[in-house]
């Protein structure tokens, strides 16, 4: 029971990660050997939300441009950091370093993955 549990997680990961997009590229598709992720936590939430960049251009003060979003358009949320971390890992990146950045607008994480080999 344990493994057809396991492996129904891993098929409904697997099918929910390639929906995911970034600026109209699928998380699948990106060809970048690095990436960033900024997580910044949700006013009076638990909640993350995550922008990307690996080297795309996007405009500034529009963070839709390189938010993850799902299927339907919507930005991915997520529960914590590790949460988003773990995603990641599913779709072939992993963790290389991380620094916790505080300013004017509050604390958020820049963390920086690699594609895996």
């Amino acid at each position: 029971m344990k493994k057809l549990t396991i492996t129904i997680a891993s098929i409904l990961i697997a099918i929910t990660s390639y929906s995911q997009t970034v600026n109209g590229l699928e998380i699948s598709s990106i060809d970048s050997e690095y990436m960033e992720i900024i997580a910044i936590s949700k006013l009076m939430s638990n909640k993350v939300n995550i922008s990307l960049q690996f080297g795309q251009e996007d405009k500034m003060f529009k963070m839709k441009d390189s938010a993850l979003l799902d299927a339907n358009g919507k930005q991915v949320k997520f529960n914590s950091v590790t949460d988003a971390l773990n995603f990641f890992n599913e779709v072939g990146y992993e963790f290389i370093d991380r620094v916790v950045v505080t300013g004017n607008y509050g604390m958020y994480y820049s963390i920086i993955l690699k594609r895996k080999p």
